[in-house]
């Protein structure tokens, strides 16, 4: 895995590395703070705002849009943007395409994003199956979860996700996570 860090020097570029970052590190009020994306298609909170210090006063948020609304101690965060230091979006991606089959092969569940859409590869949970993959899907305005199921390696990288294999798509998924 490797971790690139970006500086962030407006509330602007924070908003925007909001949706595109896996994480974003700040400190305010003497704390250090931390934004995640959860990447998994499958729960309705998608981003955790973390008091590094107090990890009780952690926040959850559906979206970037109620992230960037949120407050801290009272104050909204646009207001707290003055006061914020160290700000920068954090990226974490696979090395190759190697390092992505490895831990498909020890059987981590990979949370990642493709463009907007966020995926999770794990087990199936009835074990009929060598690994599903799982996100959401937007048609004529509904939202509905999407799972393709997956008999074996060779099929699962020869999933097209926008007319491209899997294979070929590691270097660009985002907010890579697994364990």
């Amino acid at each position: 895995m490797s971790v690139t860090k970006h500086p962030i020097s407006s509330f602007q570029e924070l908003e925007s590395a909001a949706d595109d970052s896996d994480e974003i590190h700040f400190k305010l009020g003497g704390h250090q703070w931390l934004l995640v994306d959860d990447g998994n298609p499958a729960t309705p909170e998608s981003k955790t705002l973390i008091d590094c210090d107090d990890p009780d006063r952690s926040q959850d948020f559906a979206n970037t849009e109620e992230f960037i609304s949120c407050q801290i101690d009272g104050q909204d965060l646009a207001d707290c943007w003055e006061q914020m230091s160290e700000v920068a979006a954090w990226n974490v991606q696979f090395e190759s395409l190697e390092e992505f089959v490895q831990a498909i092969e020890d059987g981590c569940e990979i949370q990642f994003s493709l463009g907007n859409t966020a995926f999770n590869l794990g087990d199936d949970s009835d074990q009929r199956v060598y690994r599903q993959l799982t996100y959401r899907v937007q048609e004529e305005g509904q939202e509905r979860l999407e799972i393709k199921k997956f008999k074996d390696l060779d099929q699962l990288l020869s999933f097209e996700i926008a007319g491209k294999p899997l294979s070929k798509l590691w270097q660009k998924m985002r907010n890579v996570d697994y364990g």
